[in-house]
């Protein structure tokens, strides 16, 4: 199991932090670029160079993200309306990825099929947010920290 850790900044119009691995050195670099009506994030991964891209569709009712790998894979994170709990779904459904916890609290887990690929910890009592992510098949570390990033915005978005 691998921990990385991302502290992000107190006020914030555009996200920029790195995400560390348990000895403090940025593997990851979260940029946003600031626009009024639209979301663009880009996660870098520091070693390869490669970048995840996160677009914020518009205009739609609820949050809904694409996600493109650098392999060219998207997947869509778009938030179901639901009265007493947060709802999040994958697609393609095919990737047969699903995401359980409390997004309220920031603690959920993502799943491979039956296979648990990692979950979220949110830090508390801190003036930032700051999250534990716990990989455990290090084979999906890009898919994982790529889908925290996308369900920080879509709380973020929904907090606003």
């Amino acid at each position: 199991m691998k921990k990385l850790y991302i502290e992000q900044e107190f006020f914030k119009i555009e996200d920029h932090y790195p995400i560390v691995d348990e000895n403090g050195e940025t593997v990851y670099f979260v940029d946003e670029d600031f626009k009024f009506f639209e979301k663009h994030l880009e996660i870098t991964n520091v070693k390869t160079n490669e970048k995840i891209l996160i677009d914020k569709q518009f205009p739609t009712l609820l949050p809904k993200f694409d996600i493109t790998f650098p392999n060219g894979k998207v997947l869509t994170l778009k938030s179901e309306f639901s009265i007493f709990s947060k709802y999040i779904t994958v697609l393609p459904e095919k990737e047969y990825i699903t995401i359980e916890g409390n997004f309220f609290d920031y603690e959920f887990r993502v799943l491979k099929g039956e296979e648990l690929i990692g979950y979220i910890e949110k830090e508390v009592f801190r003036l930032r947010d700051c999250f534990i992510i716990n990989v455990i098949n290090e084979e999906y570390e890009e898919l994982f920290i790529a889908i925290m990033i996308a369900i920080d915005n879509i709380q973020d978005s929904q907090a606003n």
